[in-house]
């Protein structure tokens, strides 16, 4: 009995020795585990670490390709604009081209030669000579810009004097029409009249007011008269040898005025309003700060803006002049200068600033002098017009040229229909040297 009771307790023993070996075992895999978990924890978080770096990096990547496609893709849309436009610009061009008239005018024998191009015509060219000779036509031109210039130096409240006074210009522009065109231009023309819309001149003559040829017809119902050609058609002309563009960015432009004799007295209400026509497009102001042969010469202005007093020189065209701040600009000076690097569009809202006439070496004024330096288009006027009345119509003209976003010659032809209820007949003595298709690009 006492051997059993020996054995169990031995057993008791050793199964008490095995548990708490057990116990200890236990206690040191629960030691190891918790060890095991807190290493897994690190790893862990070195791994959520590292799997941010890596998150954070491809990010970077993935917006650094994303930032790339948007660039290129924003570079693409760009080009398939500017092409779009281009297209637009072509077919907007080759639709006004196709129903454009180009007239080349040349004096030979004291003839006027016409050379006619358009698509209009059955024959896209056709040559045609001035019924009779012209014999003095200086004088008789300066008497017709004297006359204009009188009409034109009134105010007219009283609506019958002012219909009056139009009808009188209405008149020379009939009396051109009958002496300068012959018989069967003027059927082309009158048949033509109403596919025609623009109107370029390239003439070597000096004198003729082409703006304001007013074409009519007799019958025997009564006489039947069209518009002015300046109404009715976008019109330009050109004198230089260089054959004008038909586009013209602007990117910075210049308003330059002066009041000598203090008789202009909106010159600083026109600067300030035509500064802020240009602000508004975006185009950069470029401050007078040099002398105007150094602002005209190598310099990236592409639009100059002219309000002053102009004296037009009858005997040597190219010694008319400009009055401002800094002395006389003549024409001859201008025809040195360097417009080539801005290419810009130059009006000169002065009177008479437009004429041309005799000079040493043939046709001469500023017209010319800013053409053959690089100017793309040139605007001034034919005769006088009141300082009052020239503001109003270079502020009408920018407003149709950019926000309409019209060609130079639409624009100045709207600018004419937009004037017309002026007390005064001024809108008719603006011409422009360019093509009347030719658009401003900003």
């Amino acid at each position: 009995m006492l051997e059993k009771i020996d054995d169990e307790a031995f057993q008791m023993e050793l199964i008490s020795n095995e548990i708490g070996d057990s116990a200890e075992k236990i206690i040191e895999e629960r030691n190891r585990y918790k060890k095991l978990l807190e290493e897994q924890e690190k790893i862990a978080e070195e791994l959520k670490k590292t799997k941010k770096r890596i998150d954070d990096t491809d990010s970077v990547l993935a917006m650094g390709v994303i930032e790339k496609y948007r660039i290129e893709r924003d570079h693409a849309d760009e080009e398939l604009e500017a092409a779009n436009r281009i297209i637009k610009e072509f077919e907007e061009q080759s639709e006004c081209m196709s129903n454009s008239l180009q007239i080349d005018v040349e004096k030979e024998s004291n003839y006027l030669m016409y050379k006619v191009t358009s698509e209009i015509l059955d024959k896209q060219v056709e040559r045609y000579r001035s019924p009779t000779q012209l014999t003095d036509l200086k004088p008789f031109m300066e008497r017709t810009e004297k006359e204009l210039s009188e009409i034109s130096a009134s105010d007219y409240a009283d609506g019958e004097k002012l219909e009056n006074a139009l009808r009188e210009i209405e008149i020379i522009g009939m009396d051109l029409y009958q002496r300068l065109f012959p018989d069967e231009l003027k059927r082309i023309l009158w048949k033509n009249k109403e596919e025609i819309s623009s109107i370029f001149i390239i003439s070597n003559e000096e004198w003729i007011p082409w703006e304001i040829i007013k074409p009519f017809k007799r019958t025997e119902r009564g006489t039947v008269e069209e518009d002015f050609w300046c109404v009715k058609y976008a019109i330009g002309r050109w004198v230089s040898k260089q054959y004008p563009k038909k586009s013209i960015h602007v990117r910075c432009g210049s308003v330059i005025t002066h009041n000598k004799n203090g008789k202009l007295q909106r010159v600083n209400d026109e600067k300030e309003n035509i500064e802020k026509i240009l602000e508004n497009e975006g185009i950069k102001l470029i401050q007078r700060c040099k002398s105007i042969h150094n602002l005209l010469s190598d310099t990236e202005i592409n639009l100059f803006h002219f309000a002053c007093d102009a004296v037009y020189d009858e005997s040597s065209s190219d010694d008319s002049y400009l009055c401002l701040a800094d002395g006389n600009l003549k024409a001859r000076y201008v025809s040195v200068c360097n417009l080539k690097r801005g290419k810009p569009m130059v009006f000169v809202n002065a009177c008479e600033s437009s004429i041309t006439g005799h000079a040493i070496t043939g046709i001469g004024g500023f017209p010319k002098a800013f053409t053959d330096s690089g100017s793309l288009a040139f605007i001034g006027t034919m005769w006088k017009v009141p300082d009052k009345y020239a503001l109003e119509f270079s502020e009408t003209f920018y407003k149709n040229l950019f926000e309409k976003n019209l060609s130079i010659g639409e624009a100045l032809k709207k600018t004419r229909v937009d004037l017309k209820d002026l007390p005064n007949p001024m809108w008719l003595a603006y011409s422009l040297y360019g093509s009347p298709l030719a658009k401003v690009r900003v």
